[in-house]
């Protein structure tokens, strides 16, 4: 989905695209159905012995699979124009982020954000930008806001309880995934409006590295606010006053640089 040389996203052409993401739900739909079928063409004694030795296991497998799923539905936010193609893939990525979220939530599968692989922190991330964009957006009437809201604080919750020590990524990301639901929230003009992406060069991350741009443009606007507001007399000169926004007083800003999320490459 990101090797096409002639786009500068490196995505496939549009007939192309759709065609591609069509064809790779298609094989997880088929993926899902063989992990399924495994468990079903055993005995019941045998089915409930599995479910105790590997239940967590047979979850995990689950979770990997929505992973992919919202990696894959996640294109649709590059999706050209107002097609229905692309509204629907991304009430799609809405729901399958929904569904990540909420396993992840539940025992036993809470604790894979902190010991699991950081794909599966990585993907929370993704899912709840996802939710994020929709519910300030005009597709918000096609789905529930209290819910997704519900979901969206279950994921900082989860980001939270992912940390490790204090002021790391984790803890870092559930604050500043915080912030951006108020920056969001305080502007209404953005539900009259379809869910759009600023930047387009990141793939899968797209969603939340543009949620991560508008927070740090957020950040920078309100500290050359207040800069301009004290004056040049107010201040030592060649020196540069920062006063982040009211919301973002906590967030520490030397770790945005691209270094610190390869992660996401």
């Amino acid at each position: 989905m990101s090797e096409n040389r002639d786009c500068v996203e490196g995505l496939p052409f549009q007939v192309e695209s759709r065609a591609l993401l069509s064809i790779l739900e298609r094989e997880l739909d088929d993926l899902e159905r063989q992990l399924g079928l495994e468990i079903s063409g055993t005995s019941s004694h045998l089915i409930h012995i599995r479910a105790l030795a590997h239940g967590e296991s047979t979850a995990f497998n689950k979770i990997l699979v929505c992973c992919a799923r919202l990696q894959l539905r996640t294109y649709y936010f590059l999706e050209p124009g107002q097609s229905e193609a692309r509204k629907f893939g991304i009430i799609k990525a809405f729901y399958t982020a929904s569904t990540l979220i909420s396993t992840l939530t539940a025992e036993p599968a809470v604790h894979i954000t902190r010991n699991g692989p950081s794909y599966v922190y990585r993907m929370l991330i993704v899912g709840a930008n996802v939710v994020l964009k929709v519910l300030h957006s005009n597709y918000v009437r096609y789905v529930d806001f209290e819910i997704g809201k519900q979901l969206y604080n279950s994921s900082i919750a989860l980001l939270k309880h992912s940390s490790i020590v204090k002021n790391d990524l984790s803890e870092r990301a559930s604050v500043i995934q915080a912030q951006v639901w108020t920056i969001h929230a305080n502007d209404s003009s953005r539900c009259s409006e379809e869910p759009y992406l600023r930047i387009r060069s990141r793939s899968v991350a797209n969603v939340f590295y543009d949620s991560l741009w508008l927070w740090r443009e957020e950040v920078e606007a309100s500290g050359r606010r207040a800069s301009n507001t004290l004056g040049s007399s107010d201040r030592p000169s060649g020196s540069f006053l920062y006063i982040p926004h009211p919301c973002c007083r906590q967030a520490d800003l030397t770790y945005l640089s691209d270094a610190h999320f390869t992660v996401f490459r």
